[in-house]
């Protein structure tokens, strides 16, 4: 590479690449001595000559043009004047307590996350909203992050923050996503120089993995469900067709219901769905009429609808097709009806739908259906929760249900459940319904005709 000066503050540099029919072209770079860096570089469109001399001859007049164009004193001033501002911004950045940085870095107004869309890799809504709403309530409340600017933070502080967690009695998890919420902000901030110390994340210890498995519900249980009666979720009040229960009369002074509350029509088809066909909550929030076909008595899982981001492709590698159950089929015949009141009669028109007919049914509508579900088979809070009977359970009750038939190979099992990985498939193994463990004690019965 020849050097040569130019006027001022700026020196030009030549090189040359092969062009695409492999002979060499020559390029410019012009440099600002100051600062070492590059202002501008152009192509020639000169092919180099077979020694430097004539070619340093043949693109004098190519050089000299761009000279006359380029005004490198205007280029080097703007970006001067931008990197000042950035330097200045960098040390705002850098002055901010660390809860104000950590929630603007979580906001609309985040370079990080302005920079994410751009460059086409938006993140994910529900992470997004998950982080703030930790910013919100448990890293607001630690005093040191909000008395200590962000260039001071460092290890010990994030440990105590740590410590403060496990000592209230926070889950592994929970901590974990705290923790998750400060890193992505200051690894972003370290990686540009606003954080004095250097730390790695690394280094914390979190609390030992306690897995709560989820409960499965009974044979006997399911079939209870399956009877549960359900209303309409629909009213007709002047010619309009409105979607949701019309609520239970107040209660005075010291009065209860009788009865827990009715489900709705979509709450009763959302823990079908989990029970008979194994959905997840987002995949029966998104299922649509188009996926059904009464015919052939298929689903096809094409779809997931999600808090905050919307409709989204289902879990990777979990789209597929499953045999529709004769308890979905039933509840779908109703399903049609409200379909029809509603006129939400389209291939891409929710099953389940919401308030409006761009809406799925919502997370509460399904969490409080599985609840007074619950309720009305005998399974009161304190029991839901010492045998942790979550929504997502009714997956594994579906899982386990299939595995405990006999019918069916493990590998068939993993193609209803959609784990493309048998391994995944193994933790469902680990449930067994009182229904195997009866079979079990029958069959190593010593007195085969003993009575019970």
């Amino acid at each position: 590479m020849r050097r040569t000066s130019a006027k001022n503050r700026f020196t030009y540099a030549t090189f040359s690449r092969a062009a695409s029919n492999g002979r060499p072209i020559v390029y410019v770079r012009f440099i600002d001595m100051e600062s070492g860096e590059i202002i501008a570089t152009r192509s020639t469109g000169i092919e180099a000559e077979k020694t430097p001399k004539a070619t340093e001859k043949a693109i004098k007049p190519k050089i000299a043009e761009f000279l006359a164009e380029l005004n490198l004193d205007a280029i080097a001033k703007a970006r001067d004047k931008a990197q000042a501002a950035g330097q200045a911004d960098d040390e705002r950045l850098a002055d901010m307590p660390v809860y104000d940085f950590v929630n603007w870095f979580w906001s609309d107004d985040s370079y990080y996350i302005t920079e994410r869309k751009d460059a086409g890799r938006p993140l994910s809504q529900e992470y997004v909203e998950t982080s703030k709403s930790y910013v919100r309530t448990t890293i607001k409340g630690f005093s040191d992050f909000r008395l200590t600017s962000l260039h001071d933070v460092h290890l010990s502080m994030i440990e105590a923050f740590v410590r403060k967690l496990r000592r209230a009695g926070k889950s592994r998890d929970v901590i974990k996503r705290n923790i998750d919420a400060i890193r992505t902000p200051i690894n972003w901030a370290q990686s540009r120089g606003l954080v004095d110390s250097s730390f790695d994340f690394k280094a914390i210890v979190l609390p030992e993995r306690i897995n709560h498995e989820r409960g499965i519900l009974t044979e006997e249980e399911i079939g209870r469900i399956v009877a549960l009666p359900y209303a309409k979720p629909w009213g007709e009040k002047a010619g309009k067709i409105r979607i949701g229960i019309t609520p239970r009369p107040r209660l005075k002074g010291k009065e209860t219901y009788k009865d827990p509350p009715l489900l709705d029509i979509r709450q009763k088809a959302a823990i079908l769905l989990a029970l008979f066909a194994g959905l997840r909550r987002g995949e029966i929030r998104g299922l649509r009429w188009g996926d059904i076909d009464l015919e052939t008595k298929q689903i096809d899982v094409q779809h997931n609808f999600v808090r905050f981001d919307g409709d989204k492709a289902p879990k990777k590698d979990s789209t597929g097709v499953l045999p529709l159950s004769t308890e979905i089929e039933t509840i779908l015949g109703d399903l049609q009806t409200l379909r029809d009141k509603l006129g939400y009669n389209k291939p891409l028109d929710f099953v389940l739908p919401g308030s409006t007919r761009e809406e799925a049914v919502s997370d509460v509508t399904l969490r409080r259906g599985w609840e007074r579900a619950l309720e009305a088979i005998g399974i009161d809070e304190k029991k839901r929760k010492t045998r942790n009977l979550v929504m997502h359970g009714a997956r594994h009750s579906y899982a386990t249900r299939l595995l405990d038939s006999g019918e069916l190979s493990p590998a068939e099992v993993a193609k209803l459940t959609r784990h493309k990985d048998l391994s995944m498939l193994s933790r469902y193994g680990g449930h067994v319904q009182p229904e195997t463990l009866e079979k079990g004690r029958k069959a190593l019965s010593m007195k085969k005709g003993r009575k019970e």
